[in-house]
């Protein structure tokens, strides 16, 4: 029998990855959204794979392994922008191995000597790093050719009952659910980074264990993202110069051989907050069925294809 066709709402990483792996099972799929590339959240994230700021725990660390092992499958080919990369997460303070690192085979303890100025207990793990002005071109193409219909609305979507989207929707529309799906457990967390030319970086270094703000340093092919904060509640996108030289500082502590370094942009981005990833069914009226994708906070690429594959059995239950 034909399989139905399946509207998907928002072209951030959720919504495209969840488009293609439906695509991937033969479902007719129509992408809705608002923006596309460069101009999503997404566009501007420091992507690389780590469960950070997202719940339930059980279901994050299976849905962030298994979009660990589709990540590990694309850097075999360039045009991903996907690949894999040592990164050291340090603290100044004794953590909590966690419970993820049992799964990625890399993982090992780093000795005090080996750690940046100032930090006390660290781990190294070989993770992907996600390229995003790469890899959400990439997504977006991997859709279209796989007769992927997109459609732009740029006054965005109004209701889910509207008879326009079909009778099998997937909600992956971020922070808009909060009006959308009339979710006031929604919130933002401001995020904004710093672009730099890189000096030589071979490795990422991240912090989000110490008692100042989140830091990481991200290199990339073309340049060393520089991060962060996790700014709850401000819904500005507008870059903060204070801020920035607030993350330059810090990360020339995780890396000295930043002092100096180009500036070559700023961008700011608002994560989807929620206590908890939304993956639910709901019906609604004319038997409606809308699968609830959202709510992934700082973790979307980490969790993106995993929770596609949520959102595809749940379809194919119906």
């Amino acid at each position: 029998m034909d399989k139905p066709s399946v509207t998907v709402i928002g072209a951030g990483v959720i919504g495209l990855s969840t488009a293609v792996h439906l695509l991937e099972d033969g479902f007719p799929v129509t992408v809705v959204a608002r923006e596309l590339h460069p101009d999503t959240t997404s566009s501007v994230a420091a992507a690389i794979w780590f469960p950070y700021e997202a719940a339930p725990a059980d279901k994050v660390e299976s849905w962030s392994i298994q979009t660990f092992r589709r990540y590990e499958k694309m850097t075999t080919d360039a045009a991903t922008g996907v690949s894999m990369v040592i990164c050291r997460w340090v603290s100044d303070h004794e953590y909590v191995r966690p419970d993820w690192s049992h799964s990625v085979g890399s993982f090992m303890e780093m000795d005090v000597n080996e750690l940046p100025s100032g930090y006390t207990h660290g781990y190294q793990v070989t993770v992907p790093l996600i390229e995003t002005p790469t890899y959400m071109p990439y997504l977006l193409k991997r859709f279209e050719s796989g007769g992927g219909n997109l459609r732009i609305n740029p006054r965005g979507i109004d209701s889910l009952d509207d008879p326009l989207l079909g009778k099998y929707i997937v909600n992956c529309s971020g922070l808009g659910a909060s009006k959308l799906a009339s979710d006031d457990r929604m919130f933002p967390i401001r995020g904004q980074v710093v672009s730099v030319e890189n000096p030589g970086i071979p490795f990422a270094t991240c912090d989000d264990e110490s008692s100042s703000a989140v830091c990481y340093v991200l290199p990339r092919k073309n340049d060393c993202i520089l991060g962060g904060v996790a700014i709850r509640d401000d819904w500005s996108t507008k870059p903060d110069l204070e801020i920035a030289k607030g993350i330059v500082e810090r990360c020339e502590v995780l890396d000295p051989r930043l002092k100096g370094a180009k500036v070559l942009g700023h961008a700011a981005g608002l994560r989807p907050g929620r206590d908890s990833v939304r993956l639910e069914l709901e019906w609604r009226q004319e038997g409606r069925a809308v699968i609830h994708n959202y709510g992934h906070g700082g973790a979307g690429f980490t969790l993106a294809w995993g929770c596609a594959r949520d959102v595809l059995r749940s379809i194919k239950s119906l």
